[in-house]
């Protein structure tokens, strides 16, 4: 006799650890706020300084295009500790990233910011918190973000 040997029990997914909630300043709220991973190009530096300059001239411009989206975009410090720090601001149209003097900050941002490859990438891990959906985002913003040399990707364990 041939006996059914398929399972009728659903497959086990893996378990993926969702990542602690992010909290903003201020009792501030947005919709979506959620841990990305971004890619971008810079071109070869003939410093330290002046490759600390195109950094901050590129996160600027990825800032620009995110403000021309979702007006209300904040860039929240990545670390809760820092997020935490009354003296330390979020990014947002009030405060840009060319208003921040050290590159060092700008680090508690865009966190893990990578060296620039050969290729002349970079990669860090940012937040974003917008009123706006990852979705409707990526529509509004895809075209400028790839003629600007931008990846963005969302990471999965944020959004389980």
């Amino acid at each position: 006799m041939d006996q059914d040997t398929s399972s009728t029990r659903p497959a086990q997914l893996p378990h993926l650890k969702t990542d602690k909630a992010i909290i903003l300043k201020k009792n501030t709220t947005r919709l979506h706020i959620h841990r990305y991973t971004l890619r971008f190009e810079t071109i070869a530096e003939k410093n330290a300084e002046e490759g600390q300059q195109l950094v901050k001239d590129t996160l600027q411009r990825f800032l620009d295009i995110a403000l021309q989206v979702d007006p209300k975009t904040i860039i929240p410090p990545y670390l809760e500790l820092d997020r935490n720090d009354k003296a330390i601001s979020d990014i947002s149209s009030a405060f840009p990233i060319s208003s921040i003097d050290s590159y060092h900050v700008i680090k508690k941002y865009f966190f893990r910011m990578s060296q620039r490859d050969a290729e002349g990438k970079r990669w860090c891990s940012v937040i974003l918190a917008q009123a706006v959906p990852f979705s409707v985002f990526m529509d509004k913003a895809k075209s400028s973000l790839e003629n600007n040399e931008f990846s963005l990707w969302p990471k999965a364990s944020d959004n389980v």
